[in-house]
């Protein structure tokens, strides 16, 4: 054996653990050096996370060397900012029906990576039930999500998730709606 020789040495389960370590940071608002304000309500995050997760906040971050800078967004919900925050700390979200086509338009004002459009196509996965599927019909008909064009494909799941206002009761199987992005309005 050379003294040159390298060792790859892997830290099993690194996923899982870098992701427990964002929530337990998020919950606990350990190190946060951030607040993001909007609706006259604070919440705190990480800049590393929100320059990680979004070209739009690290792009504002670079430019402002304040050690915690407090950030006033416009026009942004506070329960959108607090889904788009869960987001970027768990990889995933529920968002209501009523509140998808706002959540997607703030999404994509912060250029939030997983959730705002790329110069690649862009899938959007989301899970209902067949009596919700009318529903997205009229949003992407009426063109609430900023979609000029969308195809849609309907993958059927196995599992089955009560929905208030699902006319069957929500026993049905779910279905997961992908949407491809083609081009934007």
């Amino acid at each position: 054996m050379g003294a040159d020789q390298q060792f790859c040495l892997r830290w099993n389960n690194f996923h899982t653990n870098i992701t427990s370590a964002f929530e337990s940071l998020r919950d606990d608002e350990d190190f946060v050096d951030i607040t993001l304000a909007c609706e006259g309500r604070q919440i705190k995050a990480h800049k590393m996370v929100l320059s990680a997760c979004s070209p739009y906040f690290r792009s504002l971050l670079k430019g402002n060397p304040c050690q915690h800078p407090i950030v006033f967004l416009k026009d942004v919900t506070f329960a959108n900012l607090t889904s788009i925050l869960d987001f970027m700390y768990h990889g995933e979200v529920n968002v209501s029906h009523n509140e998808l086509a706002t959540f997607l338009k703030t999404a994509e004002a912060l250029k939030v990576r997983g959730l705002a459009e790329d110069e690649k196509k862009k899938m959007l996965r989301i899970t209902m039930s067949p009596a919700r599927l009318p529903h997205l019909e009229t949003l992407l008909t009426q063109g609430r999500l900023g979609l000029k064009r969308a195809v849609v494909l309907l993958i059927h799941t196995s599992a089955t998730h009560p929905h208030p206002s699902d006319r069957d009761g929500g026993r049905g199987p779910l279905y997961t709606l992908q949407k491809t992005q083609m081009k934007r309005c």
